[in-house]
């Protein structure tokens, strides 16, 4: 039989991209620490904004969301399984996603879902 450790992580997140990228990864690594395979995030795991002007003005599209390169370099890091949680990804029509990513341990994306 296998079996592997999963770890729920929570955070706290505010209006600043980047700070909160941060603190997700130190959970992260922690969580790696104490022997979890798979790591879970969670929704508007890197910015809690509200107002759509504000969110746009802080929200990128998927090809340079700075929150999608830090997940994927730190399931590489870590060798985990990592929910990226949700993000808000910019589209070409001028619309946002609540968009989770999936990847694996090599940092690959495996899988994505939108909410829009």
């Amino acid at each position: 039989m296998t079996t592997f450790r999963a770890a729920c992580i929570q955070v706290n997140a505010g209006n600043d991209l980047h700070a909160n990228i941060e603190t997700a990864s130190k959970l992260v690594r922690q969580a790696k620490a104490s022997g979890a395979d798979l790591i879970l995030l969670p929704e508007n795991v890197a910015m809690m904004e509200w107002g759509r002007e504000k969110l746009l003005a802080k929200s990128a599209p998927a090809e340079n969301h700075p929150a999608i390169a830090a997940f994927k370099a730190l399931a590489r890091e870590t060798e985990t399984w990592l929910h990226g949680g949700t993000l808000h990804i910019q589209l070409d029509d001028g619309r946002l996603a609540n968009r989770t990513y999936m990847f694996d341990p090599a940092g690959r994306q495996i899988a994505q879902y939108d909410k829009i």
